[in-house]
């Protein structure tokens, strides 16, 4: 799934009390190391949760080990045939193969090809033929249009809003999980620090403890908010950007 939506997967999995072991796959190089070691030698059934970007950068990690099943979430994320998160997605040995998306089918009849070309490869052809029949569907051919159609449909599961507009709620929210890394964490803990001592002091002004909560407040979002020398790149910063990216795709 999205880098944006991995700690959320893992918050579905325990509200419905999902008894199979669960791991993330995040962190650093060496903390993914790890994570490897753990999923290679672990025995019972497993279910591991990745972004597409560090399914990318470590894909040789994954290709020696055989899943049962792989889910794609928001997998437009691998509409483009020769992207390397789409590359990665389609190395994954799995016997079985599900996508979730939320994209509706008739933004780009293209997209559906390199979908469809991770869940049964070679189904729709080769991309260059597809594509052929899609510039005949485009230009009004209605042959080539249910032609895709009865091709594609029997494997879709389509809810409308039409279908769940009575199970839909007036407003959506959607709470996006996140963690500190190791560097975040260390200059908001050390900060913290100071903050508890100030409060322990009777002589602190009281104002001086809102500012500090502002200070923290700002830490939580990114160090460089309150230190100008701070380098690394901020966890949560990196969640907005790639959220607003997926948002303005679909």
């Amino acid at each position: 799934c999205p880098k944006s939506l991995v700690y959320n997967w893992e918050n579905e999995l325990d509200k419905f009390k999902i008894e199979i072991e669960k791991i993330v796959y995040v962190g650093s190089k060496k903390e993914r190391e790890d994570i490897i070691k753990y999923i290679k030698e672990y025995q019972k059934k497993l279910i591991v949760i990745s972004s597409y970007d560090t399914l990318r950068n470590d894909i040789d990690e994954f290709r020696d080990i055989k899943f049962d099943t792989i889910v794609l979430d928001e997998a437009q994320n691998i509409k483009s045939i020769d992207a390397l998160r789409t590359i990665a997605a389609k190395s994954i040995d799995a016997e079985k193969r599900f996508v979730l998306t939320g994209t509706p089918i008739e933004n780009g009849i293209s997209d559906l090809w390199s979908i469809f070309d991770f869940l049964m490869p070679g189904y729709l052809y080769t991309y260059q033929r597809f594509k052929k029949i899609e510039e005949r569907a485009t230009t009004s051919d209605e042959k080539a249009m249910d032609f895709i159609i009865k091709k594609t449909a029997p494997f879709i599961l389509r809810r409308t809003k039409k279908t769940v507009l009575k199970e839909l709620p007036p407003k959506i929210e959607e709470v996006i999980y996140g963690k500190f890394d190791n560097e975040s964490r260390k200059a908001y803990d050390s900060y913290l620090l100071k903050v508890k001592e100030r409060m322990e002091n009777p002589d602190t002004n009281k104002m001086e403890i809102l500012a500090d909560i502002t200070k923290l407040r700002q830490l939580a979002i990114s160090p460089k908010l309150l230190y100008n020398d701070y380098e690394s790149d901020s966890e949560k910063i990196e969640l907005l950007t790639n959220l607003i990216d997926n948002s303005v795709e679909s």
